[in-house]
């Protein structure tokens, strides 16, 4: 089975804009949905606070032309378990959580101005 999750902006945001420095923030995580009606639409989706744990983001933009440039991130973040809360799938109530996780993300890409 497979289903969306949302989570807000980051919040508690510290940028560094100016390169050589990549630009980089803190954030916590505050509220989850988890989009269990992509499942079947006799679900409601789920939302919980997972306020536990941190993440940090950085991104160095390289400027190729003037439309052109690549950039390099790098993405972590250690979040715990949400609080459960409840959810409802046709006829069934039950209790759902966000489980904690530790990511570790990173990659290239090319961005172009049209």
């Amino acid at each position: 089975m497979n289903y969306s999750r949302k989570a807000p902006k980051p919040l508690n945001e510290a940028s560094v804009v100016s390169i050589p420095n990549p630009s980089a923030w803190l954030y916590r995580i505050e509220k989850q949905t988890s989009y269990l009606s992509d499942i079947t639409p006799l679900c409601s989706d789920l939302e919980n606070e997972q306020t536990g744990g941190f993440g940090f983001d950085a991104t160095a933009n390289f400027k190729i032309t003037d439309r052109t440039s690549i950039y390099a991130f790098y993405r972590y973040w250690d979040i715990d378990d949400s609080n459960p809360n409840t959810f409802a799938c046709g006829g069934f109530v039950g209790i759902g959580l966000e489980p904690k996780n530790v990511t570790n993300e990173a990659g290239i890409g090319v961005a172009f101005k049209f």
